[in-house]
């Protein structure tokens, strides 16, 4: 009797699953923003007049399953745009659905912080987004033009090293310090000290606190990543730019841009790129009337009014006889292109390459207005023998991105390669001063002028660096999905420095005229074979990792995320130095005199560094547009090997500072912090307002600091202990159908929470190089006329706070970068496929001091140099899309 009442019930559950699954009626389709082709993630899927429904997931695919009888009626809402209604039936197998921007409410943006297509306002970090008409009604051409007033965001240009003119160290959340902040084109990392042109840029992120997990170690702050638009097989598209422009202080400015996507075929596509700019110096070059260059002439006579003595120079016939005009005049040009193969709609693989080539006629940095040897006015660089700087920077970046994508998720592939080569000259005579300053007849008291020896430094920088990430996004649309993936890097760096043979017979001038040595100076005039100084180093550095993040719905509104990073580095440092100003260990001839040939400075060694990433997240959805999010995350720098450090010059000081033995460290361990983050981002007013905080603290351990020592030399030391905790505020408000407004504000108090005596530094100091207030405004407005025409205008507003560049401000006055505001403002007018505007950059004309630029030859104090932004600038530009 039982097993025929367990059969019966076995029976009626069979037949009511059965009926269920039967019942069970399926739509699956994928949702794309209309205006740029890209995938929507997090776009709701409601059946009209019942509460089920869908979000659309990160490559915006969704399923409804329901038991309800067709036809539906399918409503798809998304922040930004239309709202769209579309019937399906039995006969529908999959959707493909294109929301189009409704301009009565604020537009959300489509981001990949997370290496997933997800919302903005879903992403439970801290982010701020530019897209490019932000970007170009911004006027923003490079980093430096949009990074100012980014909510606790700063970078300070710092030129020395190896890094080129044009390397800053950029800082968020006051996580300052080289390898800091992650920069990334697309899917691959790049050196820091790049300058990306903006071109064909889809949109800029900016990501704050440490994203160690899915980027690895070079982000204890957060990371910056340009993303670029990809090629198309639905149209032919593209734009030609061209822009001029009269700025003050300089003449005029021009550029031109193209770009055009071509699809081949159904399933090929190209695109490319080009621009050419062109920017005019605005700075001047003018003799210093207080300096005498003593090797002007191939023969130099040296006479104490009894001996005398004829030393061989090279002569300077490329010293300046005059002052000169449109110094610091920039051109560059660059070009990308990229195949998009796409054999189904599931896989994808792109080929990219890029090249960008800069030239500059002189260094684009102004002086300060203090010392012997300065500028009486911003834009006037004041030289004793002038003689001509110039840079070059070229690089090649090639990349290959393949997807597969699969029922269950995601495979990619990500593999670039970089080359790139730094040639730079700059003058460097002044230098002698702070070398041989103790011997008396440097200065001429009797003719009130300075003896000087003209010479340049020359430096090449070679750069190459290799990627490889694979990883897989889940994408099982339940409780549960992951990231995880294997990454390997591989960079090799070369620079050789050179003084060049300006320099030659300076040791014997120095011999003759401040030692009365004259037999030594005749042996040392016969001996001139060596340069002043000459540098070479390699530095090797590679890694391999494997990461992974999970995610798990515990509820419809309560998420958690739980990511972890393993890493293997190594870096290892090949340098050594010689010539007349190297002291250390120089080898004596049997004669007596000095060998400068074989005498050598050399430094080898070698970091390794294993450790592990962790992650933590918490997000709560209080409705469909609002969220809060609780983050812990762990940041990580490695460590690494000193440059060399010239012992003779520097030992004095190094033993004030507390090395005993008068040598800087070999070695500087790895520093990292703890990041403790919560924030909301909400949407309100259906859509016409955004509201978005952050707090956050930063507990940060053994921190890298460089010390600059008075000889120009500089070296790395762990010097305990830092916090730095502030908050950042974003707002974005549609006034009325034609007018936003959006803004931010970031405070931030970076500070040591110890004693530091090596770099004498005391606990409650502020942390090198961070602003602790910096701000941004934006108004755009935007006119629907008739005839497919539209007129537009913004105008922003970009405030930094005070930064030092020293722990003791009040000696070292010029590394103090006083707080300034930019204004921009553009108007223009679309006329279907043109668009025509009048610009005026810098509106008050401010002259913004971004932070002083290390001399690769060694960093005077008395001739301090400083990045500085663009005088005023009124321009127009037209362009053509089609």
């Amino acid at each position: 009797m039982k097993k025929e009442y367990l059969k019966r019930i076995l029976f009626v559950l069979c037949t009511l699953i059965g009926f269920v699954a039967f019942a069970q009626n399926t739509v699956k389709g994928k949702v794309m923003d209309k205006n740029n082709n890209t995938p929507l993630s997090g776009v709701t899927i409601l059946i009209q007049g019942d509460k089920a429904g869908a979000i659309s997931g990160f490559s915006g695919e969704f399923t409804i399953s329901n038991a309800k009888a067709f036809p539906w009626t399918l409503v798809f809402s998304y922040m930004g745009s239309k709202t769209k209604t579309v019937v399906v039936n039995e006969n529908t197998s999959a959707l493909s659905i294109d929301l189009e921007i409704d301009n009565s409410v604020l537009k959300d943006v489509v981001v990949t912080a997370n290496k997933r297509a997800q919302s903005a306002q879903k992403v439970a970090m801290s982010i701020t987004t530019l897209s490019p008409t932000k970007l170009a009604r911004s006027g923003a051409e490079e980093f430096k033009d949009y990074a100012v007033g980014i909510p606790n965001i700063q970078f300070n240009p710092s030129g020395d090293g190896n890094s080129g003119r044009a390397s800053s160290n950029v800082a968020i959340r006051g996580i300052s310090g080289a390898n800091t902040t992650a920069m990334y084109l697309d899917d691959t990392p790049l050196p820091t000290n790049i300058n990306i042109r903006l071109m064909d840029v889809a949109r800029v992120e900016v990501l704050r606190g440490p994203q160690g997990t899915l980027y690895g170690a070079r982000n204890m702050g957060g990371a910056i990543k340009t993303i670029t638009n990809q090629p198309s097989v639905k149209k032919v598209s593209g734009s030609l730019i061209a822009n001029v422009s009269t700025v003050k202080e300089g003449e005029q400015d021009y550029s031109f841009q193209g770009i055009a996507n071509v699809p081949l075929s159904s399933k090929l596509a190209l695109r490319v790129g080009g621009f050419y700019d062109y920017q005019s110096g605005i700075f001047e070059t003018q003799l210093n009337p207080l300096a005498v260059v003593q090797n002007k002439n191939p023969i130099v006579t040296v006479t104490d009014g009894i001996n005398s003595i004829d030393i061989n120079t090279d002569g300077c016939d490329i010293c300046l006889t005059k002052d000169k005009q449109n110094v610091g005049n920039v051109n560059q040009y660059g070009f990308t292109a990229s195949l998009g193969y796409f054999p189904t709609d599931k896989i994808s693989i792109i080929p990219k390459v890029i090249t960008q080539n800069i030239k500059g006629g002189g260094y684009d940095f102004a002086e300060s207005e203090t010392g012997s040897f300065q500028s009486q006015g911003n834009w006037t660089q004041i030289r004793a023998s002038g003689i001509p700087e110039s840079f070059t920077d070229k690089w090649q970046f090639y990349s290959l991105t393949a997807k597969v994508e699969t029922d269950y998720g995601s495979f990619i592939s990500s593999t670039s390669y970089m080359n790139r080569n730094i040639l730079e000259k700059e003058d460097s005579g002044e230098i002698t001063l702070r070398l041989f300053s103790f011997w008396d007849q440097i200065w001429n008291p009797s003719a009130g002028k300075y003896n000087m020896w003209a010479y340049y430094m020359s430096r090449e920088v070679k750069n190459e660096q290799f990627n490889q990430e694979v990883r897989f996004q889940s994408n099982f649309k339940n409780k549960f999905e992951f990231t995880a993936g294997a990454y390997y890097a591989h960079e090799d760096n070369t620079a050789d420095w050179l003084a060049q043979e300006n320099g030659k017979g300076y040791i014997s001038y120095i011999s003759a005229a401040q030692w009365g040595n004259y037999d030594e100076a005749n042996r040392q005039n016969v001996k001139q074979t060596v340069p002043i100084y000459n540098y070479y180093g390699t530095d090797i550095n590679s890694e391999v990792a494997v990461f992974c993040e999970l995610y798990y719905k515990f509820t419809p509104k309560l998420k958690a995320t739980v990511g972890l990073r393993y890493f293997d580095a190594k870096t290892t440092k090949d340098v050594y130095d010689w010539g007349y100003t190297v002291y250390d260990g120089v080898t004596v001839n049997p004669d007596g005199t000095p060998d400068y040939q074989s005498s050598k400075t050399v430094v080898q060694g070698t970091s390794k560094e294993q450790n592990a990433i962790p992650k933590f997240n918490l997000t709560y959805e209080i409705s469909n547009n609002k969220l809060v999010y609780a983050n812990a995350a762990k940041g990580f720098r490695l460590g690494g090997v000193n440059d060399i450090v010239n012992n003779y010059l520097s030992h004095d000081q190094l033993v004030e500072l507390g090395f005993a033995d008068g040598k800087q460290p070999a070695n500087y361990g790895s520093d990292y912090l703890w990041s403790y983050e919560t924030g909301f981002k909400g949407a309100w007013a259906n859509g016409k307002l955004i509201t978005n905080v952050a707090v956050f603290y930063n507990d940060w351990q053994n921190l890298q600091q460089s010390k600059a020592l008075n000889s120009g030399y500089s070296f790395i030391s762990n010097v305990g202990n830092a916090r730095s905790y502030g908050y950042e505020i974003e707002l974005r408000a549609k006034i009325i159908k034609e007018l936003d407004i959006s803004g931010g504000y970031g405070y931030l108090n970076a500070e040591l929470s110890e004693d530091v005596p090596t770099l004498g530094a005391q606990k409650g100091d502020k942390i090198l190089n961070t602003a602790p207030n910096s701000a941004n405004v934006s108004l755009d407005f935007n006119k629907e006329l008739s005839n497919n025409k539209q007129l537009y205008a913004t105008a922003s507003y970009q405030y930094m706070d005070k930064r030092y560049g020293s722990f003791a401000p009040e000696i070292d006055v010029n590394k103090v970068y006083g707080s300034f505001s930019v204004v921009n403002a553009r108007v223009g007018l679309q006329i279907k496929k043109y668009d025509l505007s009048l610009y005026g950059n810098n509106l008050t004309n401010t002259f913004a001091n971004l932070g002083s630029p290390n001399a690769f030859s060694g960093d005077l104090t008395s001739r301090p140099r400083y990045t500085v932004n663009r005088p005023i600038t009124f321009g127009f530009e037209g362009r053509y899309s089609f």
